[in-house]
């Protein structure tokens, strides 16, 4: 890559900062988004001015002299522990590069105790509700709203109508009530096996919440081996409900292992197969191999301006192999929590730390 590449592919890459910046500065004035940039501080009930005129849609760089002056405590107390850990990381890479010394321990004096904020507290599983049961309650109603109906206009032509040729008629309308009451009668016991169904299925579940008085007792029974064979009876400490994978807790846990031993296989050989791309990648960082790797490339030279071919080109060469391997990079994340929806784990939080500490 030469040095007119070179500088092309830094142009852009300077521009789209600018863009992402601006774009970071317009969506966090807009009022819609509160819950996305200001999380912490609406959980603590907290009021966040917005303005209203057309200003908040026009970008600002005020907040990037405000963001050197914000101390640690403006940070844990708008942002909560989790940025803060995040600021004092980036600070201590920062040092690291910029000194090229030894890291300062005192940058991350924070520690955080993930014990403390362990819930206890669990909740029996609500079960998928079933569509026939769903359809059954349907047809009930519509029977019983038919009947309903069908009686009121019987019992009306009795009292209107005395004449004895509309004997045939009310007949006709009782022996309907009579059928569609058989229906319905038909409908509740269908309604009461899928019921009863339903409720052995939630039964089969190998799955048991219990709730303790305190932590400690919690952590006790969690610990210890509750029956002879270690994998008939498992405990562990439970999640909270809305943290809680419900799709996996109907895995059996003596398939699991096998789960996880399948995504550790899977995960090295993403890692062993990104080597393709990145190759790749090194190889089309000349124009000449860019047009065996990528045809479209070759729409430059039919371009009559010797100058404007030449800038053009720089820029296809030096941008265009960052975005192709910046492309192999974005699905990266995606795969490995796919990988890490299937490993088994009961919680969602343990799912994203488990593709967070994937080998890559």
């Amino acid at each position: 890559m030469n040095h007119h590449s070179l500088l092309a592919s830094a142009a852009i890459n300077i521009g789209l900062a600018f863009i992402i910046l601006s774009l970071f500065s317009i969506l966090k004035k807009q009022p819609s988004l509160a819950s996305i940039y200001y999380a912490h501080r609406l959980s603590h009930h907290h009021y966040i001015p917005f303005d209203s005129s057309f200003h908040r849609f026009l970008p600002s760089i005020s907040w990037i002299s405000k963001a050197y002056h914000v101390t640690e405590d403006d940070i844990l107390q708008s942002h909560g522990l989790d940025a803060l850990k995040y600021t004092c990381w980036v600070a201590r890479w920062g040092k690291a590069i910029v000194k090229r010394t030894g890291l300062d321990p005192s940058v991350l004096d924070y520690d955080y105790d993930p014990q403390s904020t362990l819930q206890h507290q669990v909740f029996m599983s609500q079960g998928p509700t079933f569509c026939h049961d769903a359809i059954a309650n349907n047809q009930t109603k519509s029977l019983a709203r038919k009947i309903e109906d069908l009686r009121e206009t019987s019992m009306t032509k009795k009292h209107k109508n005395k004449l004895p040729l509309l004997n045939f008629s009310q007949q006709t309308s009782s022996s309907k009530v009579d059928l569609l009451e058989e229906k319905l009668l038909a409908l509740c016991h269908k309604i009461h096996q899928l019921q009863c169904k339903d409720m052995l299925k939630k039964k089969e579940l190998p799955v048991a919440f219990v709730t303790f008085k305190s932590r400690s007792a919690a952590a006790v029974v969690a610990q210890l081996q509750q029956h002879t064979h270690p994998l008939l009876w498992v405990t562990e400490l439970a999640p909270e409900p809305r943290d809680v994978s419900w799709r996996n807790l109907r895995v059996s846990y003596r398939v699991i292992p096998l789960y996880r031993l399948g995504v550790v296989i899977a995960a090295s050989l993403l890692t062993i197969f990104f080597a393709i791309p990145v190759t790749a990648v090194q190889g089309i960082a000349k124009y000449e191999k860019l047009k065996k790797w990528f045809p479209p490339a070759m729409v430059v030279q039919l371009i009559s301006s010797k100058l404007l071919r030449k800038r053009l080109s720089s820029i296809v060469t030096g941008y265009l192999p960052s975005v192709v391997l910046k492309g192999f990079i974005y699905i990266v994340p995606f795969a490995m929590f796919a990988m890490a929806k299937v490993s088994g784990y009961v919680s969602r939080s343990k799912e994203e730390i488990k593709a967070c500490s994937m080998p890559s």
